[in-house]
């Protein structure tokens, strides 16, 4: 017995010394790959690093989930002349992510503020306890908050058709559109006393709540009609436009509560993956691209007013405009014109919940009687090609509505907005 306990033990340590041996084996091939590389890249450059002034105590900066696009080592492209901006860097987060700011830190920094559940509408995530950044879905109606308490059905004619569709809508998916016409002909016993004309559409866009109705006159195009001024074309006249004046509606949106989320300092993400790797761009957000930058750095360069010493920032003003149709049957559909602040993260947009889209215009269709008065003036019917072109003169002639005098003026020197907290 002794004896092949003996054997054990030296079997044992024989095993040990050879794993000894093996791991000294496996540091000396990786020492001598280290001094290999660093003789071959001894007399090499570098990649160029961005010369920055470091924080001893970096604002606090969620960790970001954004995409990362490799475009290789960065260029110095941060001008370094005396008199030009400078940029100040965070410290690396754990997922390799800083960012460079020019002249100074943020004095605010929404993303400490945004959680999971500011993105994302699945129940198991956790719901903070604000939610500030959310907006009413009713809010894009109007900006009359007594207006918008009381009439709270809009865009709808009333109340009773409001809930008569919330009901529609929620809960089991089996109802049908025959259902809904029992229980509106045979089973609704009280309508709401409703005084007004329900074909009227002026009801859903009122005018306490900033909607401007207007008539759009376009210019008509013919095959082989010319005229001597493009004004001396025949005009013909398009009802029922109804935008807000695109100023307000980005002073409204400077006003709400999800303005806390808006990013009004810029920055560049950078990826470094270790301390000896080079640097590499990140692009996701608009606030975040050098463009926006430019347009920043553009705006500050302009000489200053002495009597204002408020902070200068850029609004990021995108529109979108597509038909959308509003039932699954029939051709009954609107033609709406949305306004997003990219200020705002691209994820809150992506939440529907969030309600991040703001509405400028609902744009009105060309009617039947457009190949009426066609007929008339040109003694023949619109091909699809001229009905086409009106479309379009009717577009070009709606944007020139909408970016009105006041917006230009404002676009060209600026204008002084106050938030909902008071600081302009």
């Amino acid at each position: 017995m002794a004896t092949i306990l003996d054997e054990c033990c030296r079997d044992h340590k024989a095993v040990q010394a050879a794993k000894v041996r093996w791991l000294e084996d496996g540091n000396a091939v990786l020492r001598e790959r280290e001094l290999i590389y660093e003789s071959t890249t001894e007399g090499e450059d570098k990649p160029a690093e961005i010369p920055v002034a470091r924080s001893q105590t970096p604002p606090v900066i969620h960790p970001s989930h954004e995409p990362v696009i490799d475009d290789g080592p960065i260029e110095p492209d941060i001008p370094q002349a005396a008199g030009e901006t400078k940029y100040v860097t965070m410290e690396p987060d754990s997922y390799g992510l800083f960012r460079s700011y020019p002249n100074h830190f943020p004095t605010y920094n929404p993303d400490n503020l945004t959680s999971i559940s500011h993105i994302s509408d699945l129940t198991h995530f956790i719901l903070t306890a604000d939610q500030t950044g959310a907006r009413p879905w009713w809010s894009g109606f109007g900006s009359s908050a007594t207006s918008v308490k009381d009439n709270f059905f809009v865009p709808f004619l009333n109340s009773t058709i409001f809930h008569l569709m919330c009901w529609f809508y929620s809960g089991s998916n089996m109802k049908s559109l025959a259902e809904l016409d029992y229980l509106m002909n045979e089973e609704v016993d009280h309508l709401d006393n409703y005084q007004g004309d329900p074909t009227d559409i002026c009801s859903s866009f009122l005018r306490t709540d900033g909607w401007i109705e207007m008539t759009v006159t376009i210019q008509l195009p013919a095959d082989g009609v010319q005229h001597t001024l493009e004004t001396s074309a025949p005009e013909f006249e398009v009802p029922g436009l109804f935008y807000h004046r695109l100023l307000e509606v980005i002073k409204s949106a400077f006003c709400e509560a999800s303005a806390e989320h808006f990013h009004l300092t810029l920055f560049k993400m950078f990826f470094q993956p270790s301390p000896n790797k080079p640097m590499k761009h990140v692009y996701s957000e608009i606030y975040s691209l050098q463009a926006m930058l430019e347009a920043h750095e553009a705006i500050k360069s302009h000489p200053p007013d002495p009597s204002c010493k408020l902070e200068t920032v850029v609004a990021a003003v995108m529109l979108w405009s597509d038909s959308t149709h509003l039932a699954s049957f029939g051709s009954a559909s609107l033609w709406p014109i949305y306004l997003f602040l990219r200020n705002q993260s691209k994820y809150i947009h992506g939440k529907p919940s969030s309600f991040a889209a703001h509405h400028l215009a609902y744009i009105p269709q060309l009617s039947d009687t457009i190949q009426d008065f066609y007929r008339h003036v040109f003694g023949k019917p619109a091909t699809a090609e001229m009905l086409t072109s009106c479309h379009q003169e009717l577009m070009q002639a709606i944007r020139l509505l909408i970016m009105d005098n006041d917006f230009m003026h404002t676009y060209e020197f600026g204008i002084v907005i106050e938030y909902l907290n008071g600081i302009s």
